[in-house]
């Protein structure tokens, strides 16, 4: 399998932990549900995750999820009069990735949910210097990434820590990594 393919056990996704410069926000964390480790680059996704791995009907967890083909999303781009990412310091289209991709067991069926995890600063908040611009461009990619999904059927969530009540998110963190430290206790 390569990168950004595969199911439950089996997949790889697109980044690894290795793969991106860090502040020491990115984990590798076993997942529960997956039995495999699960690239998280964010302590926000982290969280997400964590949750996920708690909620009903919850099969697969796919992380760092390539939006494939490229083509795709440079058509969705220019399309919109967007401009598409690049690695930096080139014009090489670089693959667009959602950070996370749950399959859900709904009666017969099984539906992806596709989140995209942000600080709520990344996509609200304009109050540090030249954060308008910053906040303009990761909109700007969360079109593209909504409009890929969308051409699917398929709605892409926003997350953002604003989406948890601190007092809630706590109490669920708390829970989860006492339940993932001692599985046979509850």
């Amino acid at each position: 399998m390569g990168h950004g393919q595969g199911k439950a056990k089996d997949y790889v996704p697109w980044f690894k932990v290795r793969d991106v410069p860090s502040q020491g926000e990115c984990r590798e964390i076993q997942g529960l549900i997956t039995n495999r480790v699960h690239h998280l680059l964010s302590k926000l996704e982290y969280y997400v995750f964590v949750l996920a791995e708690r909620w009903p009907g919850v099969i697969d967890i796919r992380e760092q999820y390539a939006l494939l083909p490229l083509i795709e999303t440079l058509s969705i781009s220019a399309d919109l009069g967007i401009r598409h990412p690049v690695i930096p310091g080139t014009r090489t289209p670089v693959v667009m990735t959602t950070d996370l991709v749950l399959s859900v067991r709904l009666r017969d069926e099984i539906a992806l949910i596709p989140i995209s995890v942000k600080p709520f600063s990344k996509i609200l908040d304009s109050s540090e210097k030249g954060a308008d611009r910053k906040v303009r461009r990761t909109l700007e990619k969360l079109i593209i990434e909504k409009t890929y999904w969308a051409r699917r059927g398929i709605n892409c969530q926003i997350i953002t820590e604003k989406s948890f009540q601190r007092k809630l998110l706590n109490q669920r963190m708390r829970f989860a990594n006492f339940s993932r430290r001692h599985p046979g206790y509850l």
